[in-house]
């Protein structure tokens, strides 16, 4: 599984959904929350500044709910433990991979539902220059 693209995260402003219930019997429980505000950069980009957007091109983590044509939200100031997906620089490109580390041996894990690649042992690679990000979401559509 690779990264097909990669979009810097940029602060923007909230905006705002106008929708008015309509209740039919009972007082809606959304009263009074009309107009608020809903912003997705303040859920899923803590860190505008060490955050990136990745579109993902193939199938080799769907095990793990990471689907070919999903968007994937990575902090780049995050360091990788044991058990993150995580977006690391192999041979010149971008993959997208689970980490799992047992004592000083570390491995970028596939997780597919179809024949996955073998783990690959990375423990002789510098972190600084293997690792590009950690995964903190997942958006993709229904």
């Amino acid at each position: 599984m690779t990264i097909d693209q990669t979009f810097k995260a940029q602060q923007r402003q909230p905006r705002g959904y106008e929708e008015s219930p309509v209740a039919s019997g009972f007082p809606s429980p959304a009263a009074g929350y009309e107009g608020a505000v809903l912003s997705l950069d303040q859920h899923l980009v803590p860190r505008p500044s060490a955050t990136y957007f990745c579109r993902v091109a193939g199938d080799a983590m769907t095990a793990a709910g990471i689907h070919d044509g999903d968007l994937l939200v990575v902090d780049a100031s995050l360091t990788p433990t044991h058990d993150q997906v995580v977006v690391a620089i192999l041979f010149g490109e971008f993959v997208v991979r689970r980490l799992q580390v047992q004592g000083h041996k570390r491995w970028l894990v596939a997780e597919s539902v179809q024949q996955s690649p073998p783990p690959m042992d990375v423990s002789r690679h510098e972190t600084d220059s293997l690792f590009w990000g950690v995964v903190t979401w997942v958006l993709h559509r229904p």
